[in-house]
């Protein structure tokens, strides 16, 4: 494999992990603003009118940013009750075949996620409510983790091509 892919495929890795733990920091900062709510309306009977649509855009960005990260380690959705049951070289194959899949899904994510962040950006569109946020703020996470959960699937299939050396 030529030090190129391993410099890109490290690049990648690293952007990954970056997100990944931006979105660690998200759930955390949901937390906060859950508890603090909680306690507000509870204790106080004065809840706050901004953190459910705070930790619904948390939420969107824990899902989407983290997402690159676990297929790196291996830790996304599997469905594997079927697969385990192959042969090893039609396991490989399989993996191959569902990871081209994934790729064109993420295509398509990135495409339309794209076209639709770039028109809330060019129309100006807010979100409705306390916490008037552009939308595009929100809508531009989905193409970014699409991106990079397509291309860590293509770090997949070159590593499997490479008989499982890691490419970063």
């Amino acid at each position: 494999m030529s030090s190129t892919t391993m410099k890109i495929g490290t690049g990648i890795h690293w952007i990954s992990r970056g997100f990944f733990y931006f979105g660690w920091m998200a759930a955390s900062v949901m937390l906060v603003i859950t508890c603090y709510d909680v306690f507000m309306r509870y204790f106080f009977a004065k809840p706050t009118s901004w953190a459910v649509e705070l930790g619904a855009v948390l939420l969107v960005y824990m899902g989407f940013i983290c997402a690159a990260e676990l297929v790196r380690r291996g830790q996304h959705i599997d469905m594997s009750v079927l697969v385990t049951r192959l042969s090893k070289r039609t396991q490989k194959r399989v993996d191959v075949f569902d990871s081209v899949l994934v790729i064109l899904f993420c295509a398509v994510l990135v495409w339309m996620g794209s076209k639709a962040t770039l028109s809330t950006y060019k129309y100006g569109m807010y979100m409705a409510g306390e916490f008037h946020m552009p939308l595009w703020v929100i809508y531009i996470v989905i193409p970014l983790g699409a991106l990079f959960v397509g291309l860590e699937y293509l770090l997949h299939i070159i590593e499997m091509k490479n008989g499982g050396k890691d490419v970063s």
